[in-house]
Formats: C-alpha cells, structure tokens, sequence
C-alpha cells in the first residue's frame, strides 16, 4: 500500500511540473556533479550555431541587471568570462569587464527568464552546472530552476537575448591564454617601418608629447616622433617608448577589442603597454599586445599619411607586418678613445665646453686649441652606428637640445642617460667626418662658419661646408723643461693628466750642463713620463758641433730616451744655410752612432730659410717653434710650418700643474 502511494505522488508530480512547462530533472540533473569538467579560467563561451558569435555583456556595460546577449566576437572583456568552480559542482560564470557575475534575473523559474549579470551573492541563480556532451560541446544548466542556458529564439543576429529554456542548447568554451612572446631582437633604437610602404612608419601625431597622443603612419622623415626604444624585458614581452615624447605605445584605455585606438602613455607597467614581437616567414614581425593577445596594425590597410594605427585579429596580411629599422643605420667609422675635435674652418679651432664646466647644461662651442680637459672627448662606440661623445672634463655627454627639430637646435653637454639625443653617427668622407644626432638627423655645425673664440655650435640641415666638417685627432702634448721652471712637482704634473711627453734641456753647449737636468731625468722616470732631451746649440761650425755632439754623448750615458735627441739650432744667425745643414747632420751622425734617435729643434723661420730639411736624415725628427699671439693657445694655420713636422712647439707661456710659471708647450703627432 505504502509503495502504491509513492507512485501517486511521483505521478502527481510530473503532471504538475509539465503544467508548469518545467523539465523533468533525472537524478543525474539534480544531484551534485561528480567532476569538474572545465578547468577554472578565463573563457569566450561560443555559440554552437555560429561559432563567430559569444556570449556578451550589452554594450561593455558595468552596471547590476545589464543584458546578457550575443554577439560578433570583438575580443572586448565583455565578451570574456571567469569560470570558477564550486564546491558543490557548480560553477560561477564571471565577466572580466564588469566582475559581475552571471545571474538569473530575480531567481525567475520559468522557460524563458532573462539572464542578467549581477552582483556576486551567492545564491543558486548564479550557479551554473556545466555538462558535457558526446560531441564535445556544452549545455550551461542553472541550479535554481534546472533549465538550460538559451538563445531566445535562436537568432543568429548581433544583440540576440539570453535566456534560460526548458530546450537544449550547445556551447563551446574556448579559453583564454596570455600570449607569450621570447627575445626577438635587440635592444636599440628603431624606426617601425610598415609592409604596406617601407617609406611609411610609425610616428606620434603632431610630434605630440601628451599622454593621449594618437599613434598613426607617416612619411619617413627621420624625426625623433618616428624613433622608437624597444626595449625587452627577459619575460617574453618589449616596450616601446618614443623618443620624442618618452611616452608607451599603449593600447588605449587598455581594452582589448579588435578595432581599439592605440596611443601613447605616460609608463604604468600595465599589460596595455606590453608587446611580444613575433617574426614572421617573410622577414618582417607581428605585434601583439600582452592585454588582448590581437596584432597591432594599420587601419584598412591604407597608406596615406595620418592612417590610424590599431588593434586586430591575426590576418597574416601587409597591414599587420612591420619592419624595425635601426635608427642610424650607421656603422663604426672611428675607434673608441680620446680624440680632440677639429673644425675644419680653422685646425686650431676645436670643440669645446664652455668655461671648462662640469654642470649639465653647459653650452658647446670652438675654441682655440690650448690642451684643455674640456677639449678632449672620449668616443664610445654603442653598436647600431652610434657613438656617444663624452667631455673628458666633465664626463658630461654631448647632448642635442631637446626642445625641437628646427635648424639652430643648441648642442650642450649633460649628464649621459642612454637617451637618442646623446648620441651620435660619425660618417666618415675621407680623413674627415661629419657627426649627426641620431635624435634629429641633423648635423654638428659650427654657426655661420666663424672662426671666433667662443662661437656657439648647433645642429643644423646638411650642407656639408667647412662649418658641418671635423677631424677626430689624437695628438700628445708636451712641455720641454729646464731649470728656468725651478723645482717641479712631478705628483702633481702627472695627476694632471694634461702631458703625455718632456723633452728635458740637457745643457747649453760645451760647458753650461743645465743644473735641474739630472733631477728633472730621475723625477720623469720615477713617474713614467716619456721623455726626450735637447742640447742648446753654441757651435758655429762643423768642428764645434762634434765637440758638442761628444760632451752631449757623455752627459748622457747611462741613460735612457724614450723620445730624440735633439740639437736646439737658433744661435746661428752668422752661418749659411749649407753650413748650419751639414752641422745639424754632424750632431745626428754623432748620437745617431751612440744608439739614440736624433731631431732638430728649430724655429719656422730657420726652416725655411737657414736649414734645408729636404738634406737631413730621413729619420731626423722635426721640431719646429712658431708661437702666433703666444698666448697658451695653438695658432691659427698661418703660423703652422707648412714642411714635415714631428713636433710644434706653439707657445711659451703655457701653464700646467706642478709648475709656477709658464712653460712651453709642445704638440705633436708622431711621438714614440
């Protein structure tokens, strides 16, 4: 009897629940499901019927009780959803751009309630079993009334609604993963050409510097809105700051859908501003952005100048393929080290910070060439054809102004920070160069091609004049030494670093041995100064040469030269020319054939008029006196000795640390 009314009940029930049009749940619906069948995560949740259209959040919407519906897959985060499975074999189905979560509205039981997203509470209405088929699709199942997840009326149209239905209907979940990218190329500066024109790059709007500033293409001009700073971060992803601006190529907003605008941003870390570079078959690379895993690309595929630049779907076509370029293109033209800087208005005219300064700032410009820290710059070759270019004074960087692109752009010096107007290709014509800012391309100039003391250097268009044309020297200044400089302190000479050779005076012909000659000797060599030696010239004839050839001989012994020997001729005003060339090649046979190497010292009028340098030994070297103004500096060409020279003693009132007074100062090109 008790089994009788059991069946009643069961059969009562069913009646009631067809009148109520609701399914009849088995056991296997109603009770806890056994297994997790999709992995918790992040999911587009296709539908069936059309796999290109995905469950979405009406109109990207944030707000309690907007529409579920679906729609044309847009890679929008209201299109993606995070699966979260429950203890009770349920899921929670949440949206990634509003977090909230999916939710029968008002806990409805009947065929055809609307499916909303709401906030997160728990209850039964946002609880979803999610059942495998033997196909490998999906129903979706809410725990409050056991219907089925449902596209009302199973329209395959944009905005068509969500509901929940007593009939099946098929989903697919495709998951979410961050793409992930490796090293691809390096670190550098580059211009991002685009497959569709090679002549078309990236480039920031109006040279814009503010966040917000849209990305398009451009004509390739080679200004700094179109150079970039790739940079890889060892994790799979790259930034791309630009140089103008120092701002992201960011995905704006950092949303994810296909067809969002890219711009520029101030630097946050966020995965918005993060990009793997991925080569492609043909040579040229992909672009994809960490936060959407979609490519960057050029609108509609179209070239003309001011062309969006965007996010999209993979195509493999032209418009989503770019070339990096190195920024320069240059190559290594000159070897890294301490170079003076020439102009070639005038070759004693060489750049120089003004003042000497060490401060940032400190404006660049030509100078008299007078061995000064601040006119001597250490070239480092960077890779990509660019140099950077530091004052040894200050250890400050040669930096193009900042300020603009324009002709008349000042050069000053700062502090070095990797930054594109610090650096600099060198582009060699001949024995002379050219240097242009890898900022702005345009080339080192000396204003209006003046000659004068203190003339201000800029950058400014290629005319390739005297004005815009240098040359990287690596002479060694000297001083030649006696006891009219008294005692020297050779600790301080030598931390000055502003020497690299001495020629010490040895004595004043037969009789007079310079009485600081043996100190000077013992204090250079203690020191590791190069030295060489002269002997002041008495003699009047051949005869009186040997006598001073053979003193000298013996002064000498025991000693070691790095530098000649040489015979100081400029008291022979009485003697021919034949006779003062035959003595000088008396004095170099003599020392020559006592094992050292042998020169003459003489003045530019005694080189050109008293000795005849064509006659002397071919490995006679030259040292030549010609002062100009004798002011500390080198002289203009004018006053240069236009024969060979080894050495050019140009002033005698220089000035050096370690010696009260002046001092001469010699320069030289062909020192041991």
């Amino acid at each position: 009897m008790k089994k009788l009314k059991k069946i009643a009940v069961i059969f009562i029930l069913i009646i009631f629940l067809n009148v109520l049009n609701l399914p009849i749940l088995s056991l296997q619906n109603v009770s806890q499901a056994s297994s997790q069948p999709i992995a918790n995560g992040i999911y587009e949740i296709e539908w069936v019927v059309n796999n290109n259209k995905v469950l979405d959040i009406s109109a990207a919407e944030t707000r309690t009780g907007a529409n579920v519906q679906i729609w044309d897959k847009c890679n929008g985060k209201q299109q993606r959803f995070e699966l979260t499975y429950l203890k009770d074999g349920y899921y929670t189905i949440k949206n990634i751009n509003s977090g909230k979560v999916l939710d029968v509205a008002s806990a409805g039981k009947q065929s055809g309630t609307n499916v909303w997203q709401w906030e997160s509470n728990s209850t039964d209405a946002q609880k979803w079993k999610i059942e495998k088929n033997a196909d490998g699709t999906y129903c979706i199942i809410s725990k409050c009334n056991g219907l089925y997840l449902f596209v009302t009326g199973s329209k395959d149209v944009n905005g068509a609604n969500i509901e929940v239905n007593s009939k099946k209907q098929y989903f697919n979940f495709k998951k979410i993963t961050t793409i992930k990218g490796s090293k691809t190329i390096n670190d550098g500066y580059y211009i991002i050409a685009t497959a569709l024109d090679q002549n078309k790059v990236i480039d920031i709007s109006e040279a814009s510097k503010l966040s917000g500033a849209n990305v398009q293409i451009w004509q390739n001009v080679d200004v700094p809105q179109q150079k970039f700073y790739v940079k890889y971060d060892g994790n799979g992803y790259y930034t791309i700051k630009n140089v103008n601006s120092n701002k992201m190529i960011d995905v704006a907003n950092g949303q994810t859908e296909r067809g969002n605008n890219v711009w520029q941003w101030t630097s946050n870390s966020t995965d918005a501003q993060k990009w793997v570079i991925s080569k492609t078959s043909d040579g040229y690379y992909n672009i994809i952005s960490k936060s959407s895993g979609i490519n960057l690309e050029v609108a509609g595929g179209k070239t003309a100048n001011g062309t969006n630049i965007q996010i999209n779907f993979a195509t493999n076509l032209k418009n989503q393929k770019f070339k990096f370029i190195e920024a320069g293109m240059g190559k290594k033209t000159i070897e890294n080290g301490t170079y003076e800087i020439t102009s070639k208005i005038a070759s004693n005219m060489l750049i120089d910070v003004s003042a000497g300064s060490s401060e940032d700032g400190a404006n660049v410009q030509i100078w008299a060439d007078a061995n000064e820290k601040q006119q001597k710059f250490e070239l480092t070759y960077l890779g990509n054809g660019s140099y950077k270019i530091l004052c040894k004074r200050s250890g400050k960087a040669l930096t193009a102004s900042e300020k603009g692109t324009t002709n008349y752009s000042n050069v000053y010096q700062s502090t070095y920070r990797e930054k594109l107007n610090q650096m600099w290709r060198i582009e060699k014509k001949n024995n002379e160069y050219y240097i242009i800012s890898e900022y702005n391309g345009k080339y080192l100039d000396v204003a209006g091609g003046s000659s004068e003391n203190g003339t201000n250097v800029r950058v400014y268009t290629p005319n390739f004049t005297n004005a815009q044309t240098f040359i990287f020297e690596q002479k060694k200044y000297g001083i030649d030494v006696s006891h009219w400089q008294n005692n020297i302190d050779f600790d301080s000479l030598k931390k000055s670093q502003s020497i690299d050779f001495m020629i010490i005076r040895a004595g004043h012909g037969l009789n007079i041995n310079d009485k600081k000659f043996e100190q000077n000797y013992t204090y250079a060599k203690k020191y590791k100064i190069p030295i060489g030696v002269y002997l002041y010239a008495n003699a009047q004839s051949i005869d009186e040469v040997r006598a001073e050839a053979n003193h000298l001989v013996d002064l000498l012994k025991g000693k070691s030269f790095e530098l000649p020997v040489y015979y100081d001729v400029e008291a022979q005003e009485n003697v021919d020319i034949n006779t003062i060339t035959a003595m000088c090649n008396e004095f170099c046979k003599i020392l020559k054939s006592a094992g050292y190497k042998t020169g003459i010292y003489a003045s530019k009028y005694y080189y050109m008029y008293k000795i005849l340098p064509g006659k002397l030994p071919s490995d006679c070297s030259i040292w030549v006196a010609s002062y100009g103004k004798d002011d500390g500096c080198i002289p203009k060409d004018t006053y240069k000795y236009n024969g060979k020279w080894d050495i050019w003693q140009y002033t005698s009132t220089g000035r050096v640390e370690g010696i009260s007074g002046d001092v001469d100062y010699d320069v030289g090109y062909r020192i041991p």
